[in-house]
């Protein structure tokens, strides 16, 4: 929403006054730690990122800060827009989204940082939360099925965290006579867990170690830039994505372990529905009503979703 219409003629001091707040999550941004696909690829693997992260941001937006109206939604290429729409969340000012967006931010460090998560004793719900959630997956998703141990490369890559050089060298000849990702593993966690045991003081830089690795391979990976300002473009609901065809779709959080980005609808699809309903129906296909045929296509699932939300968001006013 701007202060006037940008169309207006001859006025150029046009500026939003609100907008929602936005969190932007690309499955590129995890290509240092996914090994199943890289670049703009994603596979079920990958979406299990994108499920994590809807599911820690979700319930930091409601719990820290109680926001209700969230809608989730898949971009049709790469990743996910979240789109918080409380009235307060969009009167938010510049400045005060990038403090939210901070409060989220916990991984910082390009490529080329090898320890992206720092913990330390005061550590919020938000972690603690999150960690929650993370812990009980770790192994079956990251070490297992993500394979982060399984080869002597990731191997040495993933050991870059330990700074002290005799406890890495240590842990490397030790690991490389494993075979698999979870003994390796298992092996690391009890090297650290010994070290923490024998003396506190002297490992303290060891004591959230393990979380903070579970952090760093699984916590969202967001564009800060995104949240940050007012006048950021971003495809909306239902837009059609220039590269894929594929619309970009709401979806519920309660149902994002489902979902499947092979199941979203490209416009072609779309079309040729429309006209097979059209012509069962016994109408011409120019006299096609869209907002009538649209919830008999694939589109339901995902109209059904907007529809509740923005039922919910009416209410609410």
């Amino acid at each position: 929403m701007y202060n006037v219409r940008p169309t207006k003629p001859c006025y150029n001091n046009y500026f939003p006054t609100e907008r929602e707040l936005i969190f932007d999550i690309d499955i590129n941004d995890y290509d240092d730690i996914r090994t199943c696909c890289t670049g703009d690829q994603i596979c079920p693997k990958c979406w299990k990122f994108m499920a994590l992260a809807c599911k820690i941001l979700d319930n930091g937006l409601r719990i820290d800060f109680g926001y209700n109206h969230i809608l989730w939604v898949f971009s049709g290429r790469r990743g996910i827009h979240c789109w918080v729409c409380d009235q307060r969340a969009r009167i938010l000012s510049p400045s005060e989204r990038q403090t939210v967006g901070k409060y989220f931010q916990i991984i910082n460090g390009g490529k080329y940082t090898y320890k992206k998560v720092k913990l330390d004793n005061r550590t919020q719900y938000l972690i603690s939360s999150a960690l929650d959630m993370i812990r009980p997956i770790f192994v079956p998703f990251i070490v297992k099925e993500q394979d982060i141990l399984g080869t002597n490369e990731r191997l040495a890559k993933f050991l870059n965290v330990i700074y002290d050089a005799e406890d890495r060298e240590a842990l490397r000849s030790q690991m490389e006579t494993l075979e698999t990702s979870s003994q390796r593993w298992n092996t690391f966690v009890c090297y650290i867990e010994n070290l923490l045991d024998k003396t506190k003081k002297e490992h303290h830089k060891y004591t959230y170690l393990i979380d903070e690795i579970m952090l760093q391979y699984t916590y969202p990976r967001m564009d800060i830039k995104v949240t940050e300002t007012m006048n950021h473009l971003l495809k909306g609901p239902f837009c059609v994505h220039p590269k894929t065809g594929k619309i970009s779709v709401p979806f519920s959080i309660s149902t994002v372990d489902e979902f499947s980005t092979d199941n979203v609808p490209t416009i072609e699809i779309l079309t040729e529905e429309m006209t097979k309903i059209d012509l069962e129906e016994g109408e011409s296909v120019e006299n096609i009503n869209a907002e009538r045929k649209n919830y008999k296509t694939s589109l339901d699932p995902a109209l059904t979703v907007f529809r509740e939300f923005i039922s919910n968001l009416e209410y609410d006013k």
